[in-house]
């Protein structure tokens, strides 16, 4: 069963808007983005079978996360107004298009609201969150796939003027559509699904939440037909180039994927982030990490594609981690960390 509680769809739609900042396919990003954390914690409750008292107890999990998710969508819409308010200043696009992408990123909420619920399950329902988790975490990488073809295929072909623009249309027009079609089937899905949630009839919130499912977006698919459609445009020697660039899988390194350590022989940052915020932090320790998190995004940006220089950053981030941890997080950190690194 595809799944893609979080970070597919919010994907689409800020991809969507930053890369393409096309009108014609406007999305309401911070909305969608709060939405989608939402509906999305909802299918864990559904995906769980939590009895009463774990509802209650998921719910206040929801009530904590909800307001931070949506003033992080405020954010989101004000910087997209600012962004196509600077057009023809690339230095200013690109800071704004970083800091989307970072607003952008539910997977904190994702991984604060695993790390909430995991302590209130029976073993049976550990084992579905852990089954849930992976496959989240696999059509992840498809949409990671979809975020390094349109933010670094341009520069990796020295796209310029005209052709740059061609790409970023494409981007708006695959995405937007993709976006469009998608929210538009699942919608009333989803208010039909809430009503029977209500109702108690939850054979019937299985059935809609497997239809849901076959409807959310293909991050693969999406990106296959981005592609395609650009190849048709490019000059022979251009698509010698794209065609050279696709069979490294845009320079990506194995094991620890694209941030990961040099060579895949360690966790990179990312996971490393994933599995701190999923150690059962108080609140005190979130906020401390947020600020780890902030400073720590400089050096992997500055580290490039530099494998050693990325198990440098990695190498300090587990450091500071490790400080922050307790005794008793710190087999939790490494428990998932070795998930994640599978």
């Amino acid at each position: 069963m595809r799944r893609n509680w979080l970070a597919g769809v919010m994907t689409a739609a800020v991809c969507a808007a930053v890369a393409a900042q096309d009108r014609s396919y406007d999305v309401d990003v911070g909305k969608a983005k709060a939405d989608w954390v939402e509906e999305s914690l909802e299918g864990v409750a559904d995906e769980l079978g939590l009895d009463k008292l774990q509802q209650e107890q998921f719910d206040r999990i929801v009530a904590d996360i909800m307001p931070r998710a949506r003033a992080q969508g405020d954010q989101l819409n004000e910087k997209l107004r600012e962004l196509r308010a600077v057009r023809g200043d690339p230095a200013r696009t690109a800071e704004l298009n970083e800091a989307m992408h970072e607003l952008g990123n539910p997977t904190p909420f994702f991984d604060e609201a695993v790390s909430g619920v995991e302590p209130l399950l029976r073993p049976e329902q550990l084992g579905r969150l852990i089954a849930a988790v992976e496959r989240v975490e696999a059509q992840g990488r498809g949409w990671e796939w979809n975020q390094r073809v349109i933010g670094a295929l341009p520069q990796a072909l020295e796209l310029a003027g005209e052709s740059r623009g061609r790409f970023h249309q494409l981007v708006g027009k695959h995405m937007g559509q993709a976006w469009s079609a998608s929210r538009s089937a699942i919608e009333p899905l989803l208010a039909e699904m809430r009503a029977a949630r209500e109702a108690g009839d939850f054979v019937k919130v299985a059935e809609l939440r497997a239809k849901i499912n076959a409807l959310e977006m293909d991050p693969e698919k999406v990106t296959a037909n981005l592609i395609a459609e650009f190849r048709t445009q490019l000059a022979p020697e251009q698509a010698t180039k794209l065609d050279e660039w696709l069979a490294t899988r845009g320079g990506e390194e194995g094991g620890a994927g694209a941030d990961g350590a040099a060579g895949g022989r360690g966790p990179g940052a990312a996971a490393l982030l994933r599995a701190a915020r999923r150690s059962g932090l108080s609140p005190e320790q979130r906020a401390a990490l947020r600020t780890i998190e902030r400073e720590t995004a400089g050096e992997r940006r500055a580290a490039g594609h530099d494998g050693a220089k990325r198990a440098a950053v990695a190498e300090s981030l587990r450091k500071r981690i490790d400080a922050l941890l307790t005794p008793e997080q710190k087999p939790r950190f490494e428990a998932h960390l070795s998930r994640l690194m599978k």
